[in-house]
């Protein structure tokens, strides 16, 4: 549940006593997600503009080391094709996505590839930004970064308040806000008696990661067996022939 804690509270304004329930993050130990991956998260791309062989495909795959995935997104732009928003693997985290804001889909598709293309920008904000300048829900108003950010700021919200990828989100919070533990142990609360604080400081403080590339795989009895792969950042050939590749992604504060 993204709700931790109900909590008490006297209003002394309007002299009210609701009671208000509060997601809990922890600073401590590290920064905590906002939104998790899972197989729900999966991004389909189609990769478009060239015909890759049999050994291209084998090549790039075998790309290892660090920064893997963001170096095979550069071996196939490097050979002059280009990466295309295909669709969400999961029915249900798109229709979440279409429910929170219509774009929001694309725009945050955009903003997973232009985070495994770049080399060192990972804040929401700037990615956002970044997508504003290709433009790829073709606004034509002047402002038009303002529209990107904002859908990306719908989507905080939303994850932090009630939305799960994998779950059916019927638009409402089972949050009202959340308490952040400080690595200092001092705690903030931010609630929706101010909703723009709540809005700039997820914004603010929150970036894409790149999750796991493969997990450990255990038998009957919980004792390791060894890593297996997981299906992103590989290329591959879809039932047409096509050529695909899936990237995943997660959200956390900074």
């Amino acid at each position: 549940h993204k709700a931790d804690v109900t909590i008490h509270l006297y209003d002394a304004v309007v002299g009210r006593r609701p009671v208000v329930a509060f997601s809990i993050k922890s600073l401590i130990g590290g920064a905590p997600t906002l939104l998790n991956t899972s197989d729900a998260t999966l991004i389909t791309y189609s990769v478009k503009g060239r015909e890759f062989s049999d050994e291209e495909v084998k090549e790039i795959n075998a790309i290892t080391g660090n920064s893997k995935l963001k170096r095979r997104l550069q071996a196939i732009y490097a050979k002059g094709a280009s990466i295309e928003f295909k669709s969400f693997d999961s029915q249900v985290f798109m229709c979440n996505l279409q429910l929170i804001d219509y774009g929001l889909p694309t725009v945050l598709a955009s903003c997973v590839l232009k985070y495994f293309s770049s080399e060192r920008i990972s804040m929401v904000k700037e990615l956002a930004k970044k997508v504003a300048e290709d433009n790829p829900l073709s606004y034509c108003c002047a402002n038009r970064e303002q529209f990107y950010i904002e859908k990306m700021t719908k989507l905080l919200v939303a994850s932090a308040l009630g939305m799960y990828p994998s779950k059916q989100y019927n638009g409402e919070n089972e949050a009202n806000g959340y308490i952040v533990v400080k690595e200092d142990g001092e705690l903030v609360c931010y609630h929706f008696y101010d909703m723009g604080m709540v809005r700039r400081h997820l914004l603010e403080n929150t970036k894409f990661d790149t999750p796991a590339s493969s997990k450990m795989v255990k038998d009957k009895e919980g004792k390791p067996k060894g890593f297996q792969r997981k299906p992103y950042c590989v290329l591959y050939r879809n039932e047409e022939g096509e050529l695909e590749i899936k990237l995943n992604f997660q959200i956390r504060w900074t």
